[in-house]
């Protein structure tokens, strides 16, 4: 799959979305360029913008008439969240005994959120079936979402199949890249 996902051609064809985006950081630098302003902020913008054209060959607010700019924050706000409860202190971990008690909701917080993210992404990959209901496949032009789909769908051994929860993992790995990056 890597191989198929992330290489040269890949790289090649993207090229415009980045420079479309840099350029676009540039301009909104330059703009502001007489008041203080906070690069990391731009940065992490630009950075979870390509890699959200390059996932779904959409800018965020566009992504589709039923996912708008309310999804997309709360695609943000989710991973963020995701980020959080993964670094956070739960007595749970260190105190099993108190585990079933849930003292601080964290599991609580923990199932809800996955099940806003996994619904939110399904939308997408649902939303991204609908748009294109036969995925050919040539290797170019295509999203990494399309990929995905496309050895969900055409690979020859069912061992090869990638299942919905696989292509939703991966969705979140790769859009939570640029908030583990830029959190530090």
């Amino acid at each position: 799959y890597m191989t198929k996902l992330f290489n040269v051609t890949r790289l090649k064809d993207s090229e415009a979305v980045r420079v479309n985006e840099l350029t676009h950081l540039v301009s909104s630098i330059w703009a502001d360029r007489e008041a203080p302003q906070e690069i990391r902020t731009k940065l992490f913008s630009m950075s979870f913008n390509n890699i959200f054209k390059m996932m779904f060959g959409k800018s965020c607010p566009n992504v589709s008439p039923i996912l708008g700019q309310s999804q997309v924050r709360s695609l943000k706000e989710l991973i963020e969240e995701s980020l959080s409860l993964g670094g956070m202190f739960n007595i749970g971990d260190y105190l099993p005994h108190l585990q079933w008690l849930n003292l601080q909701g964290y599991v609580t917080r923990v199932k809800d959120t996955s099940k806003e993210a996994d619904s939110l992404l399904q939308q997408f990959i649902d939303d991204r079936r609908q748009q294109v209901n036969a995925i050919m496949y040539d290797g170019e032009n295509t999203t990494i979402l399309d990929t995905l789909l496309f050895f969900e769908q055409y690979q020859g051994s069912k061992q090869a199949m990638l299942k919905d929860d696989q292509i939703k993992a991966m969705i979140w790995v790769i859009l939570s890249y640029p908030f583990a990056l830029y959190s530090l």
